[in-house]
């Protein structure tokens, strides 16, 4: 341990450094030893050592946190274009509601709703190459989560409700998608699509056949107030306030390190794994932020209907139609979904 101590207080690779350091030590602990105890140096160079292991984690995680800044930075230079096109996308939708009627203002719910179920879609079918069938189910668990939380237990209470209930149903469907996520990545290709469609499948029979989630008699969403907006351009606001975190969230992902590890997890999950890359805890976490990022659309759209039944959140249409969004805009590239 004093050697090690040494090192950490000299500073690892500097010879220099290290016989100052054993010096310095040497000093400290002959003139405690016969100060205060013998035993003093050992407690004092243990706490030397936590003290290093703590500030060298400090330096590791800001040196991550550096790396991971220029990264993207350096995506934003490469991609300005891109991002300069998005902002100015994103300010013209933002005054869509001021000029257009009601009904075209519900079809920009839908175009916004489509756009972030395709990024949330693309995190685990694009970026890691595993192809859900059924994301319907995080859709349909995250509305009927949040809407018996807010019915059932917080009756309504207004927008506080709505947080609450957006909190509990994202978290919901990030804890299902936990759960089933070590069996079901262990499968690939059309396996993995296919059982994927098997859950969505059983999450809508569950809430059609158990009264306590009353999927067959439907749930009243809470009304929400609208800040002077017409109801549609309340929830059309926070649809495109929802795609444009999704949207974030995608690019971030693509161009740091975890990307580049989907990417090659995408191409040869068997070669990336060799080569280092954790595979596993990849998949995982994009399934999970996927389906959370999934449930918190299928919240929005919930409360835009006012009302819903299993039939109408679990629809196997949801699930297509991320896929046809994704094969058109090109799948795992995030400006074209």
């Amino acid at each position: 341990m004093n050697a090690f101590v040494v090192v950490t207080l000299g500073g690892v690779g500097s010879p220099s450094g290290a016989l100052l350091g054993g010096l310095l030590l040497g000093v400290i602990s002959t003139g405690t030893s016969q100060v205060i105890g013998p035993s003093f140096p050992n407690a004092m160079m243990f706490a030397i050592l936590v003290a290093d292991a703590d500030a060298a984690a400090h330096r590791f995680a800001r040196q991550r946190l550096r790396g991971v800044a220029l990264m993207l930075r350096e995506a934003l230079r490469a991609q300005r274009w891109w991002v300069l096109s998005s902002l100015l996308l994103l300010a013209t939708c933002c005054v869509v509601p001021f000029v257009l009627m009601p009904f075209e203002v519900r079809v920009g719910q839908l175009i916004l709703m489509s756009a972030g179920l395709a990024l949330a879609w693309t995190l685990l079918g694009g970026f890691a190459g595993y192809w859900s069938f059924g994301h319907t189910a995080f859709i349909g668990l995250g509305a009927f989560a949040a809407g018996l939380l807010e019915t059932e237990f917080l009756r309504g209470t207004g927008w506080w409700g709505f947080l609450a209930g957006m909190l509990f149903g994202c978290t919901v469907c990030a804890a299902a998608a936990a759960l089933v996520a070590w069996p079901i990545l262990r499968l690939r290709g059309i396996y993995f699509a296919i059982a994927m469609l098997g859950v969505a499948q059983v999450l809508s029979e569950l809430n059609n056949n158990v009264d306590m989630f009353g999927g067959s008699l439907g749930l009243v969403m809470p009304r929400l107030g609208a800040f002077g907006l017409r109801p549609e351009a309340l929830f059309y606001y926070l649809l495109l306030v929802s795609t444009t975190v999704v949207m974030v969230v995608a690019f971030c992902i693509r161009h740091t390190r975890i990307g580049q590890g989907l990417a090659a997890l995408r191409e040869d999950e068997d070669t990336a794994r060799m080569l280092g890359v954790p595979t596993e805890r990849y998949k995982i976490a994009m399934f999970v932020l996927s389906a959370a990022l999934t449930g918190a659309f299928g919240i929005i759209y919930a409360h835009s209907l006012g009302y819903i039944t299993a039939s109408s959140v679990y629809r196997i249409d949801f699930s297509l139609n991320m896929i046809v969004y994704n094969l058109l805009g090109a799948s795992g590239r995030w400006p074209g979904q």
